[in-house]
């Protein structure tokens, strides 16, 4: 239902099949209304990641102005550059994100995607302990522990994607002994 389908067999059955790959070749080209709007998403979504990021160099532009003209002290000007490289790097990392659940085939993405949410949650903790020196504390524990379940999940990937406990043994120890 709502979808177009191109036909992998002939119409007629006097003209045989060539290969049986030539039914997987034909089956890929299989369009969907689920597709459809997955493409639609994905322009919406870089369509919207444009316009964060043309609004944050206008508006980080005019904001390091403002504050070049009123005489800022210098910690200040550090929290507008921080809250800037914040702005830049969540859209980016999000929209990441939103790609690889769009576009998931294999279960090494949720993995991924994992480890990419490590940038909104470091950027963001390192903003906000800027700005918030007395609450550095609890964010730097929530980050933390943040950064060892992304650990987990690092070694958790390379143990589906080698799928062997001797091999991963190995790297750890090579790991270890780099560090």
């Amino acid at each position: 239902v709502g979808s177009v389908q191109m036909q992998a067999n002939n119409e007629r059955d006097d003209q045989p099949m060539l290969d049986s790959r030539d039914n997987d070749v034909a089956d890929s080209y299989v369009v969907t209304g689920e597709d459809e709007m997955r493409g639609l998403a994905i322009v919406v979504s870089r369509f919207l990641l444009l316009l964060v990021y043309i609004c944050v160099g206008f508006g980080g532009g005019f904001l390091l102005w403002k504050l070049f003209q009123v005489h800022s002290e210098p910690h200040v000007f550090g929290w507008a550059i921080a809250g800037l490289c914040t702005a830049v790097a969540v859209p980016l990392s999000l929209h990441g994100i939103h790609m690889h659940i769009a576009h998931y085939y294999c279960s090494l993405q949720r993995y991924y995607i994992r480890i990419l949410w490590m940038v909104p949650i470091y950027s963001l903790e390192s903003f906000l302990a800027l700005r918030f020196k007395e609450q550095k504390v609890y964010l730097e524990t929530m980050r933390e522990a943040y950064e060892a379940y992304v650990l987990y999940s690092f070694f958790a990937m390379l143990h589906s994607f080698l799928q062997s406990q001797k091999v991963i043994i190995i790297i750890i120890i090579i790991i270890i002994i780099i560090i």
